[in-house]
């Protein structure tokens, strides 16, 4: 079983949020909304990979 988390339930700033999964050592999150809008309703060129 691997932990995971929803990364808008940290903070609604991805970096932010990514900071936190990786300090906690979560290796594995759940997007449900990026900026505030859900990825569904996202096209894949919005969505972006944060270093």
């Amino acid at each position: 079983m691997q932990l995971s988390i929803i990364t808008d339930e940290i903070s609604q700033d991805m970096p932010r949020a990514l900071r936190v999964c990786r300090d906690l050592q979560v290796k594995m999150v759940e997007l449900r909304t990026i900026d505030g809008e859900s990825v569904f309703w996202k096209w894949a060129k919005d969505l972006y990979v944060i270093t």
